[in-house]
C-alpha cells in the first residue's frame, strides 16, 4: 500500500489587508496546487484604509476583498481581530 501522509495545512498570517496578495499569493497558489490546506488570515481589518469611506464601511470592503481572494485560491479567509493601528504584541493581544 502506497499512502503518502497528508500535506500540512498553510497560515498566512499578516497584519494588513492585501499583504498576502502582494507578498505571497504565488507561493500560496503553488502550495494549493499540491494539495495543502491554505488558511488566509488579515490581522487588522483595513478600517484605515480610505479617506472617503468611513471605518466601518472601508472594513466591510476589505472584508468582501479577502474573502473573493480567498475564493479564487480556494483558500479559507478567517475574520480579522483587530482594527487597524491596533495590532499590538502584548498580552492583551495574545488571549
Amino acid at each position: 500500500m502506497n499512502s503518502s501522509p497528508p500535506l500540512p495545512t498553510v497560515l498566512a498570517a499578516v497584519a494588513h489587508p492585501d499583504d498576502i496578495e502582494f507578498c505571497f499569493a504565488g507561493t500560496l497558489a503553488h502550495l494549493k496546487e499540491v494539495g495543502c490546506s491554505v488558511h488566509m488570515w488579515n490581522l487588522a481589518n483595513g478600517c484605515c484604509g480610505d479617506a472617503v469611506r468611513g471605518r466601518e464601511e472601508t472594513a466591510n470592503i476589505r472584508w468582501k476583498e479577502s474573502r473573493a481572494s480567498a475564493a479564487v485560491l480556494g483558500a479559507y479567509a478567517h475574520k480579522p481581530v483587530f482594527d487597524d493601528l491596533a495590532v499590538f504584541y502584548d498580552r492583551r493581544s495574545l488571549s
